[in-house]
């Protein structure tokens, strides 16, 4: 899905016409009740203060993360999340678009993210966390036209990732077979590469 940031009003925008809208209104946020890690947050709008029911609300939803916005401020934006979305279905700040740019931004991360287990872990890091208990690998070694082929496991120091997979012996290079290197699973163990 690809679309313009631009294209999109910010919360701090829709905040702005609220508050020229209805200067004696008021923006009330609240935290709800939700699991570790996981933060909901509901936004309540009132034309004036002293209204006792508000004319807008908007939930938002944020799970806290390793990396980007959500790893430091994972509350803070799930506020501003509510708040961008209550104006929204209040009908401010949606000449552009109706979602906010921050919605549309969660909506990056998202497509973006890799799949968590039901326990929180990434294919990843749960890949980590069977190498660093010396799991066997199910199928035999490897052999080529030079015998059985040598075990090479550790962790790129380019890019960081793990990496398990099989390499000739010969130490010829000229004479070397093709390395046979593994993929992780969903599951979070080493398998030879799918073909795709």
């Amino acid at each position: 899905m690809s679309f313009n940031l631009a294209d999109y009003t910010t919360v701090a925008e829709r905040i702005k016409l609220f508050w020229e809208k209805y200067p004696e209104g008021a923006v009330r946020t609240m935290a709800l009740p939700s699991d570790a890690n996981v933060f909901v947050m509901r936004c309540e709008l009132y034309r004036n203060v002293t209204d006792a029911v508000p004319f807008s609300t908007g939930h938002a939803r944020e799970v806290a993360a390793d990396r980007g916005v959500n790893r430091d401020f994972p509350l803070e934006n799930c506020e501003t999340s509510s708040i961008g979305i209550a104006c929204k279905n209040a009908g401010i700040g949606t000449d552009k678009n109706g979602p906010s740019r921050e919605e549309m931004q969660k909506v990056e991360r998202v497509q973006n993210r890799e799949t968590l287990t039901d326990e929180g872990y990434t294919p990843y890091q749960i890949g980590r966390m069977a190498a660093a208990r010396e799991a066997n690998p199910v199928d035999p070694e490897p052999q080529c036209k030079h015998g059985a082929m040598q075990l090479r496991k550790g962790t790129s120091e380019k890019t960081g990732k793990d990496y398990y997979g099989f390499v000739c012996i010969s130490p010829d290079k000229a004479e070397q077979c093709p390395a046979d290197w593994w993929e992780l699973g969903p599951n979070g163990q080493w398998r030879k590469k799918v073909k795709s």
